[in-house]
């Protein structure tokens, strides 16, 4: 009998789950632009940044290493407020220090592993972004 392995199987399922996670983020940006959106405002960002990050997913699948440009940070507040943090991706990062990131509702600060980018915060279901948090 001539069955693919289990191992084989999985591998074409998660390539298949990757390539329908491309072909989404592929969808949204085409809908963001054909609605007149800005491809360098703050709501643009995680638009791309899907799209860039289900690229580079895919084509490690393939052998290729493509950095990704950002790193994202989910975490939630003491307070309730969810936040997720987009830092710069530091190939040569090792560890050595950390970022403060206040949190815009209750004031308490945070601590990430790369230099922040942006900030978004949740708001029912739509993340918004604020610069106002990484700013001191």
């Amino acid at each position: 009998m001539h069955g693919e392995s289990p191992t084989l199987s999985a591998n074409k399922d998660e390539v298949r789950a990757k390539l329908e996670r491309l072909e989404v983020a592929r969808q949204k940006a085409e809908a963001f632009v054909a609605a007149g959106g800005d491809l360098k405002s703050r709501e643009a960002e995680p638009v791309g940044l899907e799209l860039v990050n289900a690229f580079a997913d895919l084509a490690r699948d393939f052998g290729y290493e493509i950095p990704e440009p950002v790193v994202q940070f989910k975490f939630t507040c003491e307070c309730g407020m969810q936040l997720q943090v987009h830092g710069q991706h530091q190939a040569s990062f090792r560890g050595s220090g950390s970022y403060p990131i206040t949190c815009p509702n209750c004031g308490k600060e945070h601590h990430v592993l790369t230099k922040p980018v942006r900030l978004f915060l949740r708001e029912g279901t739509v993340w918004r972004s604020s610069l106002a948090c990484l700013l001191k």
